[in-house]
């Protein structure tokens, strides 16, 4: 019998084959789907030296092959399947774009597409990372510049050294009532009680911060392993580095980001609050894995929250349903303000609810331990 993934990813192969025609511009040619004979080889040498008769042919079969790429990189991918379609037609277009010579004329709206297929799968799912070229070192000059083509990238370390930086964190204030409903209302900032939080973190469990060389930052990006909690290291970079085609099943990457705190960013119970009266009702739905079950929204846009209380703090995650269909993996969210006054966010999918508690006491038993001091 098949398992659930192999169905997902024969289904998935199925639809993006049929459907995966692929955006790209070479001179006439607006767009490119399957060969129908067999398929060719690109020729040798610049686009404009290779024969008219086999420009069309070799761009299609470059085009088809790289469909199939796009689809083999989803390969263990569980998320959302209108993120693995955009996802799929991003990795396409990066193949194609990363092989055909520098003169080819199509380098422009291909990398376009790369970036607009990525940005509607990353909307789906901001787990998701940028399409690597397969050939970078011929990459043209033309290719999106590397903060806009990394900026969600991991940069990862197996180094071990010590970062220490700092976020600021405020204490909570009720934001004061608005007197005119239907003018902007100014909060004060509370510059005075401004404070910075200190940590010192092992580089090779960082994975994005705005300064490599440590002090303040606004966010920092952290990745470790679940079960386990580690960072990158030999045994752990099959996890921690691998696309889901290729990483181990038994062990699963969860980023976590920590950031700055404003005066006004609510303690979890009074966010939990303040979302409640778009409930569809105050009495909980009995939800799995011990959460109480709320849900808000139109049934094609539904919001599920998921309240727990833990030993530690209200646990609170808003998962995102685009469907009726409970079968369908949604991509969830938890922000939450430590004692610190800094904030706590990460992403999770639903078939992950079952490891809520967990994952969530693990990232806090690192921050703390990661935290020195405040000044």
């Amino acid at each position: 019998m098949m398992t659930n993934t192999a169905a997902r990813f024969v289904g998935f192969f199925s639809l993006l084959i049929a459907s995966l025609v692929y955006e790209i511009s070479s001179g006439d040619e607006a767009q490119v789907s399957a060969p129908r004979s067999a398929l060719v080889s690109l020729p040798t040498g610049p686009f404009s030296k290779w024969p008219e008769n086999l420009k069309s042919k070799a761009v299609a079969s470059l085009s088809f092959r790289c469909n199939t790429v796009g689809v083999m990189a989803l390969g263990n991918y569980h998320g959302p399947e209108a993120a693995a379609r955009e996802y799929a037609r991003a990795v396409s277009a990066a193949c194609v774009d990363g092989q055909m010579p520098d003169d080819w004329p199509g380098h422009g709206e291909t990398r376009e597409n790369v970036l607009r297929h990525f940005e509607l799968a990353h909307q789906q799912d901001p787990n998701l990372e940028m399409p690597q070229w397969p050939n970078e070192g011929s990459r043209p000059a033309t290719t999106p510049t590397e903060p806009e083509a990394q900026k969600w990238n991991d940069r990862p370390s197996s180094s071990t050294n010590l970062i220490t930086f700092s976020l600021v964190g405020v204490p909570y204030h009720t934001p004061p009532k608005n007197a005119d409903c239907c003018k902007p209302m100014a909060l004060p900032e509370h510059k005075d009680e401004e404070r910075q939080i200190q940590y010192a973190v092992p580089r090779n469990f960082i994975a994005l911060m705005d300064d490599w060389n440590g002090g303040a930052q606004t966010l920092v990006r952290l990745k470790v392993t679940f079960p386990g909690f580690e960072p990158l290291m030999q045994r752990t970079a099959q996890c921690l580095s691998l696309s889901p085609a290729f990483r181990p099943t038994s062990c699963t990457p969860i980023a976590f980001v920590l950031r700055s705190g404003g005066p006004f960013e609510p303690p979890d119970d009074v966010r939990f609050n303040n979302a409640s009266s778009l409930f569809h009702s105050q009495l909980p739905l009995s939800g799995p894995y011990g959460f109480d079950l709320f849900e808000s929204g139109p049934t094609d846009a539904r919001i599920q929250t998921y309240r727990m209380d833990t030993p530690q703090h209200m646990l609170v995650i808003n998962c995102f349903r685009s469907s009726e269909d409970e079968a369908q993996l949604s991509v969830c969210h938890t922000e939450s303000r430590l004692q610190s006054g800094n904030v706590l966010a990460y992403f999770l999918y639903s078939d992950q609810l079952k490891d809520a508690e967990r994952i969530d006491t693990g990232i806090r038993d690192l921050v703390r331990r990661f935290q020195l001091q405040a000044h």
